[in-house]
């Protein structure tokens, strides 16, 4: 005759409660993580929106020279020529870095994971990037046409808004460091397939 079944015992739901409790707990801070994460991105993104139009008109009025293009004229010998950035050239500089990390957009596509999430972390990411390529071809343009490192030659004022949309793509190497964090967060809040 066989015994007879035994459900589980006082001990064994206590257990199953406990467990049940730490993975829900788990939970909640990998969410709470994402959720964070996806804020600073956004609030970055949101302080750079304003600070790069505030830059453009503001900084022509400041003085210095630290917002100039430097080329030299055409006659062998000649003196270099200081031309002021406007208001105008900024804009259209940041315009053709936010093109640049537009098409930083594509190249992160096929490398971050998309999700269906409540954290849409990854959006924030896509988010993030043209306005990042706007910074960064800004600082890449002042930096190059301001003279500030001797080694690199100013480019003709025709060549920045090239330099400017490879800089705005430039931006790429900066993200993928924020990327490869969202992703390994996205990772840890994905639950395996069994």
């Amino acid at each position: 005759m066989s015994a007879p079944a035994t459900g589980p015992t006082a001990s064994d739901a206590e257990l199953l409660r406990v467990m049940l409790a730490d993975l829900a707990d788990r939970q909640v801070t990998v969410l709470a993580s994402l959720r964070t994460w996806r804020k600073f991105t956004l609030t970055l993104a949101v302080v750079l929106l304003v600070v790069l139009p505030l830059f453009a008109l503001l900084a022509p009025h400041l003085g210095g020279s630290l917002i100039t293009i430097r080329h030299e004229v055409a006659a062998a010998g000649s003196p270099t020529v200081v031309d002021r950035l406007s208001s105008g050239d900024l804009a259209q500089i940041e315009l053709w870095g936010a093109l640049g990390g537009t098409v930083g957009i594509i190249a992160a596509l096929g490398r971050i994971p998309i999700s269906i999430s409540p954290s849409s972390l990854q959006v924030a990411q896509l988010i993030l990037k043209p306005i990042a390529g706007a910074a960064v071809a800004l600082l890449g343009v002042v930096l190059t046409q301001g003279g500030i490192f001797n080694q690199i030659q100013p480019v003709s004022t025709g060549a920045i808004a090239a330099y400017a949309g490879l800089f705005g793509f430039g931006q790429e190497f900066l993200t993928r460091l924020l990327d490869k964090r969202a992703s390994s967060l996205v990772a840890t809040a994905t639950p395996k397939a069994a």
